[in-house]
C-alpha cells in the first residue's frame, strides 16, 4: 500500500510540477496598438492639431477602450509629418472602441460637425496609413 502512494506522489510530481512551472513562466500579454501616420503639408500640422485638440481629444478621453492615445509632430527624417498611436487591451478593443467612438462623437457634436470637421482634415491630408501592431512586453525598457 505504501508503495502504491509513493508511486502515486511520484507521478503527481513528475506530471504537474511541469505544468504548475509553465503556468509560472507564461510570458505577459501584450497590448494592442494602432499606428497612423499622416502626411501633411507643414503649414497645415498647426491647423490639424487644432482640429484633434478640440474634437478627437474629448472624444478618446471618454472612450474606455482608449488605454493610452499619443499624437507625435515631424521633427525629423521621413516626410509622414503626424503619427498617432492608441493603446488597446486587445483587437476585441479596438473594433469596440470605433463604435464607442461614434456614439461618443455623435453625442457630443450633433447635426454632423464632427463629420464636418472631419472632412476637413482629411482635406489637407496628402497621405494616411494605419497599421495594428502586438507589443512584446519582454523587451520593454
Amino acid at each position: 500500500m505504501k508503495r502504491n502512494v509513493v508511486c502515486l506522489v511520484v507521478a503527481l510530481m513528475v506530471f504537474v510540477t511541469p505544468l504548475v512551472l509553465a503556468q509560472e513562466e507564461k510570458e505577459e500579454e501584450g497590448h494592442v496598438f494602432t499606428i497612423s501616420t499622416y502626411k501633411v503639408r507643414f503649414q497645415n500640422v498647426d491647423k490639424i492639431m487644432k482640429l484633434w485638440e478640440e474634437y478627437w481629444k474629448p472624444v478618446n478621453a471618454k472612450n474606455e477602450y482608449i488605454i493610452s492615445f499619443r499624437v507625435f509632430t515631424h521633427l525629423w527624417g521621413s516626410d509622414w509629418t503626424i503619427v498617432a498611436i492608441s493603446e488597446y487591451e486587445s483587437m476585441a478593443a479596438i473594433e469596440a472602441s470605433w463604435v464607442r467612438g461614434e456614439e461618443i462623437s455623435k453625442e457630443m457634436f450633433p447635426d454632423g460637425e464632427y463629420e464636418e470637421k472631419l472632412a476637413e482634415m482629411r482635406a489637407m491630408m496628402l497621405g494616411h496609413t494605419d497599421n495594428i501592431v502586438l507589443e512584446v512586453p519582454s523587451l520593454r525598457k
